[in-house]
């Protein structure tokens, strides 16, 4: 029984359950039907009450703040009207975009204006403290690979802003900010791994995971401080608000999209406001106007040239100091005719000293460098030759220190305890002897070697134009026609002489042949031997013994050689024939070339120039370099050059001051009405 009452109360309550949902049903259909009978005015309605909505709180919406807070009122504008938080927030963000940065506040002077005020001493502190201590990139093993170094080279004239920071610090952080624009911290980076792999150096982690801006700067805000865009951007909005220049919406809307890439919505409006701003100033730098006439005045004066004959001594005569004197007066007193001036004559041959005569001679020469062609040699057969009884008693007569042994092991033990200098001696040694048993190599190398015809002077101790360090016995072969000169070693070096032609006998030596090879102390020692006699006080000592040259050498060399400039005086005299007409007879002769000179208060010769009248002489100058000089003055050309340039430069200088000064002037009204806060401030009143 109890089985067939449960088993009906379980039918009941399905029965039941299906009523219920069958009548759910009915009703959900009766609805359905309803809204799609009535459908048109449900989505009227929904659509009016859209539109309302917007109309009414749309604006509000738009200029409240993002995160759904009210707008707070945080100043005053200079005529009055209110700042609200959400117009500085946008205009600081416009800001954080370096273009809009530039554009609003550098190129106005803006910048300048600011930065000058108190409440922003703090940050410039703190930014010069991270300059101060900013830390670069050093690499642990190859120090020059230095971050610094490359910032310097890829932004020309950073480090003379960065030495100016501790004076103009604005000036100077400002420059240094735009002259790291143009360079990416990945450029920095990637110069820096490319000399590393350069080197063959393993890479750094810190380089390929470590910071490359310049002072950790990444963004505007970085740069200059939170402080100084609001700063900025208050001053911009009170700016516009003071100049009260209409910017047209469909104005504002063009520029926004050309500078932004977007429509925008609202902030046209706002952006309106500082395209207003940027036309006040605009109109105040091109008011400057300038008349072209004194600029063409000045231009006439100031680029006037004068066309000069200027007289100048031979190179090898510009003598930069008493070295180079003495030596040049050692040389008179070896090679030429005694003279007061400048000597005509040069002594005949034999009188000249042997060492500055030389043999002019014309061949053509190839080079090798035994280093290299032994380099090819394996060690093994190196090894193998230096342990060979025969070569073995070679290298002992060549390297005295070197001990017997009976075995080639034992010569190869003995070898391996060499000091290492020692064994690459050995080692250099062993490899040019096996190259002279292999001619064929020799023959080979010289074969596509580069033949070089060359002039070469050849004199008693020294050869100009081939590097050779055994001078006579070069020079005895020449001497014999050339013969053994097809395979000629020198220290380390083979050479291979064809075509061995004699220019010109051995003659003497023109001074600018011989500078540098005059034998000066071994004629000061022999004269000085000669001239002691004279002055013995001067030249001996308490004990009555003779003081080593270099003990008295200027009073020596006073007594040996003249105390007067004969170049000097040689020139005035050479400048005083001239005058009349007439010529120099001396060995040397001045050399005349035209030059043109402006105004210029540097060089003595631009400023002489412009004091003499065509047809006139400078005076004889020595320059501290040694060259000695005069010129004959031509004729003056006065410049006809157009002068639009430097009044387009005067002009941008003079519109820069204008704006500086309208910017000053903005501020000193703004800081009277209490229309710039810093850090921002919240009114008591909110908008409702």
């Amino acid at each position: 029984m109890r089985d067939s009452k449960g088993g009906a109360l379980r039918i009941a309550r399905k029965r039941g359950a299906c009523y219920s949902a069958g009548s759910n049903l009915t009703q959900t259909g009766d609805m359905l039907e309803f809204f799609r009978k009535y459908q048109r005015s449900f989505m009227i309605a929904v659509a009016i009450v859209i539109i309302i909505s917007f109309s009414f709180f749309g604006t509000y919406s738009a200029l409240g703040s993002s995160d759904g807070k009210r707008d707070e009122v945080v100043g005053r504008l200079v005529d009055g009207s209110k700042l609200y938080d959400s117009e500085v927030r946008q205009m600081v963000a416009w800001l954080g975009k370096p273009e809009v940065f530039r554009r609003l506040v550098l190129e106005t002077g803006v910048g300048a204006t600011i930065a000058k005020t108190e409440a922003l001493r703090g940050d410039w502190d703190a930014r010069l403290a991270r300059a101060r201590g900013a830390k670069f990139y050093v690499h642990p093993v190859r120090k020059e690979l230095d971050a610094r170094q490359v910032w310097e080279k890829l932004a020309p004239g950073l480090k003379g802003e960065m030495e100016r920071l501790e004076g103009d610090f604005f000036a100077a952080w400002t420059k240094i900010y735009e002259l790291q624009e143009g360079v990416a911290p990945e450029l920095v980076q990637r110069v820096l791994a490319y000399h590393l792999q350069q080197a063959s150096l393993p890479m750094d982690p810190r380089l390929l995971h470590g910071d490359f801006s310049l002072f950790g700067c990444k963004t505007v805000e970085d740069w200059f401080g939170r402080n100084f865009l609001e700063l900025s951007a208050q001053f911009i909005l009170n700016g516009a608000a003071l100049a009260k220049k209409e910017v047209s919406r469909e104005e504002a809307r063009a520029d926004f999209l050309k500078v932004f890439g977007g429509q925008g919505g609202d902030e046209v409006r706002l952006w309106g406001r500082a395209l207003g701003f940027l036309r006040a100033f605009d109109e105040v730098g091109e008011a400057v106007l300038l008349e072209a006439l004194p600029f063409e005045k000045v231009a006439e004066f100031a680029k006037e040239k004068a066309v000069l004959d200027v007289y100048r001594l031979p190179p090898e005569l510009c003598l930069k100091d008493e070295r180079e004197r003495v030596e040049f007066e050692v040389y008179l007193k070896l090679a030429c005719e005694p003279s007061d001036g400048l000597p005509e004559k040069m002594l005949p041959l034999e009188k000249v000293a042997p060492e500055l005569t030389a043999a002019v001679y014309r061949i053509s020469v190839g080079k090798l460098e035994l280093a290299s062609l032994g380099a090819s040699l394996s060690l093994k057969e190196v090894w193998d030759w230096q342990v060979d009884e025969a070569h073995w008693k070679e290298l002992q007569k060549q390297f005295g220190w070197l001990k017997g042994a009976e075995t080639a092991d034992g010569r190869f033990a003995l070898l391996e305890k060499l000091e290492p200098a020692r064994r690459r001696a050995v080692d250099a040694w062993s490899r040019a002897q096996m190259v002279f048993e292999r001619p064929e190599w020799i023959d080979s190398a010289f074969a596509s070697a580069k033949m070089e015809e060359k002039e070469i002077l050849v004199s008693k101790d020294w050869v100009d134009g081939i590097e050779i360090r055994e001078v006579q016995p070069f020079a005895d072969l020449l001497a014999r026609g050339g013969e053994q000169l097809g395979c000629y070693r020198d220290g380390g070096s083979l050479f291979r002489f064809e075509k061995v032609e004699l220019v010109e006998e051995k003659r003497a030596l023109s001074f600018a042949e011989a500078k540098g090879r005059v034998p000066v102390e071994p004629f000061l020692e022999k004269e000085y031997r000669r001239i002691r006699e004279r002055a013995p006080s001067l030249f001996k000592s308490e004990s009555g013994e003779w003081k080593k040259l270099f003990e008295v050498r200027e009073t020596a060399v006073r007594m040996i050689l003249p105390e007067k400039d004969r170049l000097k005086g040689w020139m005035e005299g050479t400048l005083a024939s001239l005058k009349v007409g007439e010529a120099s007879g001396a060995l040397w002769s001045v050399r005349k070339e035209e030059q043109s000179k402006e105004r210029n208060g540097g060089e003595w010769m631009n400023r002489e120039a412009f004091l003499l009248q065509p047809g006139e002489w400078s005076p004889v100058h020595l320059s501290p370099n040694g060259e000695i000089t005069f010129f004959f003055v031509k004729e003056r050309v006065v410049s006809s050059e157009p002068v639009l340039e430097q009044i387009q430069f005067a002009k941008e200088a003079l519109s820069s001051e204008a704006k500086q000064c309208f910017a000053d002037r903005i501020l000193e009204i703004a800081m009277k009405k209490r229309a710039l806060s810093c850090p921002l401030r919240i009114e008591e009143e909110r908008q409702g």
